[in-house]
C-alpha cells in the first residue's frame, strides 16, 4: 500500500492554511513538499505556450477551501482559494499569481514545467476522449470518500479526474504513465506558485 500512501501525503501538503502556512492532516501539522516524476520517466515533450486555457482543481471533501490553479497562454499561474460555503467562521479567500518563466530556465513554475505536465500523449488522448464522450472519466483509486485527493485538470471543454494508483483494487481503472506524472508534476508546480512571495504575502504571511 506504500503507494498510495505516499500519494496521500504529498497531496496532503495542499491543503493551504490561509494564514500562510501549509497544513498536513495525515501528520498533525507541517509541510511536505511533493515528489517530481524522476527525469525519463515520461516522454520528453517540445516546450510551447498552451494552446487552450489550463485549469486544475485539488478535489476533495473535508476541507474548507476550493483550489484551483489555472493558465491563459504564457504569462502566469494564478492561484484561487474560496472558501467553503457554510462554514461558520471561513478562511480569508486568497488570489495571486506566479509568472511563468521561459522554456530554458529549469524552473517548476515555467512554461517548459506546464508542458511536460499536461503535454504527454496520454494526458492529450484522456482529454480527446472525454472531449469526444461528453463525461469526465475517473482514473486510478478513488480515495476522496475517505478524506482522500484528487487532481482535475480541465483544458478547453474536456476535463478529467486523476486519483491514487490503482494497485490491486477490483474495478479500478489503471492510470496511464504520463497521466501519473500530469498528476504529481502538477502537485509540484501547484505547490511551488502558493510558496512564492506574492502568494505567500495574499495569504497573510511574510
Amino acid at each position: 500500500m506504500t503507494p498510495r500512501i505516499a500519494f496521500t501525503l504529498s497531496l496532503s501538503a495542499l491543503l493551504l492554511a490561509c494564514n500562510g502556512t501549509v497544513v498536513d492532516l495525515s501528520a498533525g501539522g507541517g509541510s511536505q513538499a511533493p515528489v517530481v516524476p524522476p527525469p525519463g520517466a515520461v516522454e520528453d515533450v517540445p516546450c510551447a505556450c498552451p494552446a487552450d486555457s489550463i485549469q486544475w482543481e485539488l478535489d476533495a471533501q473535508y476541507v474548507p477551501v476550493s483550489q484551483r490553479w489555472q493558465v491563459e497562454g504564457c504569462a502566469a499561474i494564478t492561484y484561487v482559494a474560496q472558501p467553503i460555503d457554510g462554514l461558520r467562521n471561513p478562511p480569508k479567500p486568497v488570489t495571486c499569481s506566479q509568472p511563468l518563466a521561459t522554456c530554458d530556465s529549469g524552473a517548476e513554475v515555467s512554461i517548459d514545467a506546464l508542458a511536460q505536465a499536461t503535454g504527454q500523449p496520454d494526458v492529450k488522448a484522456a482529454l480527446e476522449a472525454a472531449a469526444k464522450s461528453g463525461s469526465e472519466p475517473f482514473y486510478g483509486y478513488d480515495e476522496r470518500p475517505v478524506d482522500g485527493w484528487a487532481i482535475r485538470l480541465i483544458v478547453g471543454n474536456a476535463s478529467i479526474v486523476v486519483g491514487s494508483d490503482c494497485e490491486d483494487v477490483p474495478g479500478c481503472t489503471p492510470i496511464p504513465k504520463g497521466l501519473a506524472a500530469m498528476r504529481d508534476r502538477l502537485v509540484a508546480i501547484g505547490y511551488a506558485v502558493y510558496q512564492s512571495t506574492a502568494c505567500t504575502e495574499a495569504a497573510g504571511g511574510k
